[in-house]
């Protein structure tokens, strides 16, 4: 099916599985079969998640938060470099979702990707409605949050829905309609930088198409 797409449109290669923050190694099958497919695909676009996912070989099937220091800057630049000379092209990282906050942050998310995308010459994969979960569940402006970000950076956007948890804590589902502040947040991103390539993500409770469709 992907071959048959690929004729007529062009792809955004999205991944879950490179595990730049982790101090385990990077996971050379894993990364062997990334380039094969890239090479065969040619996306115009390869992006995974600014996150580690596992460690001591585990796979913990979680996008989990690191602090933000300077040491790890360094660490998570490596990898990403590495990726980058593997794949001979930048990367597009995705800001996450988060329900705790790792202590010792010595900067901002929004610094340290600005920084990551200065030392590596990655971009960003800016998850709008990320930001707007982590702003309610974490007290904070998330116009401010997007201004702070280089969103000259920003090569693809992702939109989707949230559900609302215990004590009014936002969970990021991919299982609902986009609410509205999220297209308002959206709308602000729009006005400030113009059209960028745009995705909504659905990953469960799918609805008719027609209400796909209008989204």
């Amino acid at each position: 099916t992907l071959r048959k797409l690929r004729v007529d449109f062009p792809v955004a290669m999205h991944g879950i599985g490179l595990n730049l923050a982790s101090t385990d190694p990077l996971d050379e099958r894993y990364l062997s079969e990334l380039l094969s497919l890239e090479r065969e695909i040619e996306p115009w676009l390869v992006t995974d998640h600014l996150c580690w996912t596992g460690v001591n070989r585990q796979n913990l099937f979680d996008l989990l938060p690191f602090p933000y220091t300077k040491s790890t800057l360094t660490h998570v630049a490596g990898r990403v470099q590495a990726v980058q000379d593997l794949l001979r092209r930048p990367i597009a990282l995705e800001n996450l979702t988060y329900y705790l906050k790792p202590a010792g942050n010595e900067m901002s998310e929004a610094q340290f990707l600005n920084e990551l995308c200065g030392i590596t010459g990655c971009k960003i994969l800016l998850d709008v409605n990320n930001v707007y979960v982590n702003s309610i569940n974490f007290s904070f402006d998330p116009v401010d949050f997007l201004s702070e970000l280089n969103l000259s950076r920003v090569v693809e956007v992702h939109l989707a829905g949230h559900s609302e948890g215990r004590g009014g804590l936002l969970i990021d589902t991919h299982g609902a309609p986009i609410k509205k502040d999220v297209w308002s947040l959206y709308e602000w991103l729009v006005g400030r930088e113009g059209l960028i390539p745009t995705m909504i993500e659905r990953d469960q409770h799918f609805p008719a198409w027609s209400e796909l469709e209008a989204e």
